[in-house]
């Protein structure tokens, strides 16, 4: 038998709210042994969440979904999936592994989203998901991590973990956001503080103001895990600008994410990103298109500034 819930059903399941309410619905398979369900998902010019912040434009007349937002789908109809949520309780992004983007995700378009739990361990569970278009076609697939806590979590009764070096800020340069063909918002790069041969660091400061504090979350906001993710992309456009990169390249490399304090905030293991700049009909911009492992550490709220270091950079 399969259950089919709406958007409204959909809240009872998970907190997410407006822009990041990213299932239109989901249908729940009850006769399998295993959580599994698949999803809708449309987001178009006037969407009436707001949620056309997460496109991008390839060229100034066409325009795609930024691939982060694959994942986070896939998460969403994975919670929904296995069941609703408890009073005071809410799922987070624990971590991703084995990410590839086969094809661009289509903007005004219906897109498909298949999910399996994989396992679960205490309160982590593991989940496999796949993005379809309407035709069957495979846009992406990964594995994801949830972890089902109290509303009330915040990370200071824990020994968070430390980065152990990182290269000295030798600048402060402003990016300009207007470089990016994205809202600004979605932007997750404030300044460039040091660029060498294979590694650049970059900030970004959580805007208390930013769209998705109202509703990521309700009351407690925390900065979506694939700002993060997204993050790595926007400094990896910096690396290839900076170096005088053209045409169009793959850059590889690892980064890590954290606070002033040597916090790590998030590990992002071998991503690899498609770099366009000065290509004709594409406008420049940069797409993560693998990555084999990202681990989310420790939460960053509005107004806490984060350093994303990638290092180990490789173009080809």
């Amino acid at each position: 038998m399969t259950v089919i819930i709406n958007q409204e059903t959909i809240k009872e399941h998970i907190i997410h709210r407006y822009e990041n309410l990213l299932l239109d619905d989901v249908s729940i398979d009850t006769d399998s042994d295993n959580i599994k369900g698949s999803f809708s998902l449309k987001i178009e010019k006037d969407d009436p969440l707001g949620r056309q912040i997460f496109s991008k434009n390839i060229n100034p007349d066409t325009k795609i979904l930024t691939p982060q937002l694959c994942m986070e789908s896939l998460a969403l109809a994975s919670i929904v999936c296995s069941g609703k949520l408890k009073e005071g309780q809410m799922a987070i992004f624990a971590g991703i592994s084995n990410f590839k983007k086969l094809k661009h995700l289509p903007f005004s378009e219906n897109i498909i989203g298949e999910v399996e739990k994989q396992g679960s361990k205490g309160a982590f569970l593991k989940y496999r998901g796949t993005l379809k278009d309407n035709s069957g076609n495979i846009l992406a697939f990964g594995d994801m991590m949830a972890y089902f806590t109290s509303t009330s979590m915040s990370n200071d009764n824990e020994e968070p973990k430390k980065i152990e070096a990182f290269p000295i800020p030798t600048e402060k340069t402003p990016i300009n956001k207007t470089d990016y063909p994205k809202p600004s918002q979605m932007v997750v790069l404030d300044h460039v503080l040091n660029c060498e041969e294979t590694q650049i660091l970059g900030d970004y400061t959580y805007p208390t103001t930013h769209p998705f504090t109202k509703g990521h979350f309700p009351e407690n906001p925390i900065m979506m895990g694939i700002m993060q993710w997204i993050s790595v992309e926007d400094l990896a456009l910096q690396y290839a600008k900076t170096n005088k990169i053209t045409g169009e390249k793959t850059l590889k490399g690892n980064a890590v994410l954290f606070k002033h304090n040597y916090t790590l905030v998030a590990e992002v293991k071998q991503f690899e990103c498609s770099i366009s700049i000065g290509v004709d009909s594409i406008l420049d911009q940069c797409d993560v298109i693998q990555t084999r492992k990202i681990v989310f550490r420790n939460m960053v709220r509005p107004g806490e500034t984060i350093l994303i270091l990638l290092k180990d950079i490789t173009i080809t």
